[in-house]
């Protein structure tokens, strides 16, 4: 089986995550979908910036879950935010590996993260064993985009997928500012329903 993993903060979840996932699932030809919430330092948890470990893996389940079918399985994993230490993406891997040792791995990374991947501990042993699978963000990056895949591949025998899809939906950044500032109009494109409705109810991100 194809067995894909898509990590974040998902603080909150967006539109854009959404459709990344469900080109990741298209593109990858994916059997299962698991979504990796990040572990957050404690000292940011209360702040308007982001929001609790169990609160993110909640508005994960509402904003991924719908996505799940008989085509691929989707889950939202507690694998990092229950770790009381930092979370390295190779541990990640390897326990996933342990999961599913028969099955090909793919790893969705964006754009900022896939140009620092050799910065990440122990990077040419994800390499080994994901497929990394990513996507350009901004449409002027392409070529870089493109060139980081070509490294890769030459110099540590990556696989390498650059996804074709090209459409650009939300960013995290202009999410939390809407939020931030209560624009809830603005927000109703960037949010799905029961993302946005969870967040009203807790008065998660609103500035005070």
């Amino acid at each position: 089986m194809n067995i894909g993993f898509m990590g974040g903060t998902f603080s909150p979840p967006h539109v854009g995550h959404l459709h990344s996932a469900k080109v990741f699932i298209e593109e990858m030809n994916l059997d299962r979908l698991i979504i990796i919430p990040a572990k957050v330092s404690p000292f940011k948890a209360n702040s308007v910036e982001t929001a609790s470990d169990m609160q993110r893996l909640e508005m994960a389940r509402l904003c991924f879950l719908p996505l799940d079918s008989k085509r691929c399985h989707v889950e939202v994993s507690e694998i990092e935010v229950s770790k009381n230490e930092i979370s390295y993406t190779i541990e990640t891997v390897k326990k996933l590996k342990e999961l599913y040792p028969d099955d090909e791995l793919f790893m969705f990374v964006g754009s900022d993260m896939f140009l620092s991947l050799e910065k990440w501990r122990d990077f040419e042993n994800i390499f080994r064993e994901c497929h990394v699978y990513t996507r350009c963000r901004e449409r002027n990056e392409e070529q870089i985009m493109f060139d980081a895949a070509e490294k890769y591949k030459k110099m540590y025998n990556a696989f390498i997928t650059l996804s074709k899809d090209r459409e650009i939906i939300a960013s995290s950044t202009e999410v939390r500012q809407a939020l931030t500032t209560k624009n809830i109009q603005s927000c109703q494109n960037l949010l799905t329903d029961e993302v946005l409705g969870y967040i009203i109810k807790g008065g998660l991100y609103f500035e005070e």
